[in-house]
C-alpha cells in the first residue's frame, strides 16, 4: 500500500476520463445555462496546458488534472490514468448540475480540474468508441465498427501501443467481457490487460448478447487487481487505463446501494 500512495504523490500530472457510454444526453451536457448549480462556477476548458483532451463516448464528461508547462511535461515524462465507465450519464453527476446525485469524488475532482461539458460520441456503442479514445480517428479509419464484431485495424496505433514504444510501462484493467483479445483488439500495447469480472456458468448454446445474465462487474474487484498492479509491476513513467462497468445492466448494486434510491 504504500508503493501505491508513493506513485500516486508522484502523480504530478494525471489525466482521468470518465466516458459516460450512456445515451440521449448530449444536451444535457451541451445546456451550460439549465441551472445555478450545473456548474458554471467549475474550471473550463484550459488552454496551453500540456494536458490533451480525448474523444468520448456519448454523452461523455472528461476532466482534465491542470499540469505544468509543456516543455515540463515533456522533460519528466508524466504518470497517465485513464479512468472509463460504461453507462454512465452526465445528469448522474453532481458536477454537472444534479443536486441529487451523489458522487463526491468525481465532483471533488472536478472542482480542481478542466470541465469539459459537451462531447459527442462517433458510434453509439463501447468498442468502436474505446478505439476511437486509443486513437483519435473516427471507426471507419480504425476498424471497428461493430461492438464485439470487428477489431482494431493493424493500419492504425493505440495510445499505449505509442506510449509503450516511448519506454512507459502499460497495463489495461477493464470490467466486461468485450474488451477481450477477441472480441476488440484493444490489447496491443498494453504489458499487462486484464478482465475482472465475476464469472457465473455461461451455457454453451447461449449467444453472446446473453453475457450480461452470466457475468458481473464489480468496482472493488477491478481495483484490487489495480492495487496489485501498482503494487508489483508499475514503473515510472506508466500509462495505466481503467474501466469500470458497474453503472451497466443488469442493474445488481452492492448493499447498501441496492436500497439507496428505493424511495
Amino acid at each position: 500500500m504504500l508503493r501505491v500512495k508513493r506513485l500516486y504523490r508522484r502523480f504530478w500530472v494525471a489525466v482521468a476520463v470518465f466516458v459516460l457510454l450512456g445515451n440521449g444526453l448530449s444536451s444535457a451536457c451541451a445546456d451550460s445555462n439549465r441551472s445555478p448549480g450545473s456548474s458554471a462556477d467549475l474550471p473550463q476548458a484550459q488552454t496551453g496546458s500540456s494536458a490533451t483532451a480525448t474523444m468520448k463516448e456519448d454523452p461523455g464528461v472528461l476532466l482534465v488534472r491542470p499540469t505544468s508547462s509543456a516543455a515540463t511535461a515533456q522533460k519528466e515524462r508524466p504518470n497517465v490514468l485513464l479512468i472509463t465507465v460504461d453507462t454512465l450519464r452526465a445528469d448522474a453527476v453532481g458536477a454537472y448540475g444534479n443536486p441529487k446525485a451523489r458522487t463526491p469524488n468525481i465532483d471533488s475532482l472536478a472542482q480542481d480540474s478542466s470541465v469539459f461539458r459537451l462531447a459527442i460520441s462517433p458510434e453509439p456503442q463501447t468498442n468502436p468508441t474505446l478505439a476511437s479514445i486509443f486513437t483519435g480517428v473516427f471507426p471507419n479509419r480504425h476498424g471497428i465498427v461493430h461492438h464485439m464484431a470487428s477489431k482494431l485495424s493493424g493500419r492504425v496505433k493505440p495510445l499505449a501501443e505509442l506510449l509503450a514504444g516511448a519506454g512507459y510501462a502499460t497495463a489495461g484493467h477493464y470490467s466486461w467481457i468485450s474488451f477481450d483479445p477477441e472480441y476488440s483488439g484493444l490489447e496491443r500495447g498494453f504489458a499487462t490487460y486484464q478482465r475482472h469480472t465475476v464469472d457465473r456458468p455461461f451455457p454453451a448454446d447461449r449467444k453472446p448478447d446473453f453475457y450480461e445474465e452470466y457475468l458481473d462487474s464489480k468496482a472493488n474487484v477491478t481495483t484490487d487487481g489495480v492495487i496489485s498492479w501498482m503494487e508489483t509491476g508499475a514503473k515510472d513513467p506508466f500509462f495505466l487505463w481503467i474501466h469500470y462497468n458497474d453503472a451497466h445492466w443488469p442493474y445488481e448494486p452492492p448493499p447498501p446501494f441496492d436500497a439507496r434510491f428505493d424511495q
